[in-house]
């Protein structure tokens, strides 16, 4: 999918907007009001080449499609940042069912599948190398999301703005996995990994702020900082001390943590 711009009538590039979902407010008529407590000039990184490490390529998959597989992904990322940018929330599981192919008959998913017929990439979603490239590909784009909407954690913004922020990180995990639907498991688990961050519970997420914005308006020293620290990782592990699940619930906060530094 190609970057989307936001035209009169609700049609972008082929996919079509229509109505928000259900607890995703439509903000978008909004844009030019909002779009100043964002940072709109943010653009994704480069993205590496993806490394076969000497592994080949899946039988019945050559080097353009892997090639094609590179172009077709950063467009569907630079397509996301776009929708974002725009406060066109609700956008962004219409085209993860396009590039997933499970949206049915429509302009962008024909040109995808002219481009990479999905039987290929079926294939390219098994190959360890290209998880391994959409996991560190996927990491940037949410990091830079981020980035763009909430530019400067310190500074307010609207409630109406904030809450569809909230609800959008909400809505994710449900929207990919309608999206993802066929797609090979070990794909559905890298892609995962990204929504895991959105399962963070808001009163968590708001006490942190509150606790974060006091100890910096105190000006504490860097120990007093690290005790801080210390507290916050003991009461999120606390619940799960001395149960099978401690491991998997302090990878999960330390990559919640990396997404909302």
């Amino acid at each position: 999918l190609k970057p989307v711009q936001k035209v009169e009538g609700g049609v972008t590039n082929g996919v079509s907007s229509g109505p928000a979902p259900p607890g995703v407010p439509d903000i978008s008529a909004q844009v030019q009001q909002y779009q100043q407590f964002l940072d709109a000039s943010r653009t994704l990184p480069e993205f590496p080449e993806i490394d076969v490490q000497g592994k080949g390529l899946p039988e019945g998959a050559g080097a353009e499609d892997l090639r094609m597989f590179q172009q077709l992904y950063r467009e569907h990322c630079e397509a996301i940042v776009d929708v974002m940018i725009n406060l066109q929330f609700s956008l962004v599981e219409t085209l993860w069912k396009s590039f997933w192919r499970c949206s049915g008959e429509t302009e962008a998913q024909e040109e995808a599948e002219r481009r990479l017929p999905r039987r290929r990439l079926l294939l390219l979603a098994r190959h360890e190398p290209v998880l391994r490239w959409v996991r560190d590909c996927d990491h940037a784009l949410y990091q830079g999301l981020v980035e763009i909407l909430v530019p400067d954690v310190l500074r307010p913004i609207p409630s109406a703005l904030t809450q569809a922020i909230r609800n959008f990180a909400k809505s994710l995990e449900s929207w990919l996995g309608n999206a993802m639907v066929s797609m090979p498991e070990e794909m559905v688990r890298v892609k995962e990994q990204a929504a895991w961050v959105c399962r963070c519970e808001a009163r968590v997420v708001q006490r942190l702020e509150q606790d974060f914005k006091a100890t910096l308006g105190q000006q504490h020293s860097l120990e007093q900082w690290a005790a801080w620290l210390d507290a916050v990782v003991g009461r999120v592990l606390r619940p799960h001390l001395g149960t099978p699940g401690l491991p998997r619930a302090a990878k999960l906060f330390l990559l919640k943590w990396s997404f909302y530094r």
